[in-house]
């Protein structure tokens, strides 16, 4: 995937990284007394999860066309790198993300795809070289068709 269309990422070593050289830079500590204060500090990961999310939903609220209603087709799933697809219901980020992503820590890349699509790659542990979804709103003939 082409990186140009890159508009939202979750990474947690980032966001470690990144607050790091913040502290060090900004308040002159040295790189492992930096590095105790991010661990110790319990709200950055919950305020970047926040931001990422509503920044997600907002992208969420541009392709919805009003019925919240996705189809997301899955490939390189988990270790058995299984493919699939999945149609669900989701009025905000964290539905959205709950229905998609595994039950485990993830190194989320999220893309443009189409005129109303995403596409999501997803790293972890069972797929450290990353699942890919392509998931775009229902057409008005799959949501009559579907029983969801």
């Amino acid at each position: 995937m082409d990186n140009k269309n890159l508009i939202l990422e979750w990474d947690e070593f980032d966001i470690f990284q990144a607050e790091v050289k913040r502290l060090m830079e900004e308040e002159g500590l040295g790189e492992k007394e930096a590095q105790n204060r991010v661990w110790e500090d319990s709200d950055l990961f919950a305020q970047e999860w926040e931001c990422f999310t509503d920044n997600l939903g907002e992208e969420l609220e541009k392709r919805a066309n009003g019925s919240y209603t996705w189809r997301a087709d899955g490939r390189n799933m988990g270790w058995q790198h299984r493919s699939g697809y999945k149609m669900f219901r989701a009025k905000n980020a964290l539905e959205f993300l709950d229905a998609i992503l595994p039950k485990t820590e993830c190194h989320i890349q999220i893309f443009k795809s189409g005129r109303r699509g995403l596409s999501l790659r997803v790293s972890h542990h069972d797929a450290p070289t990353g699942e890919w979804y392509e998931v775009r709103p229902l057409t008005k003939k799959e949501y009559e068709d579907w029983d969801g």
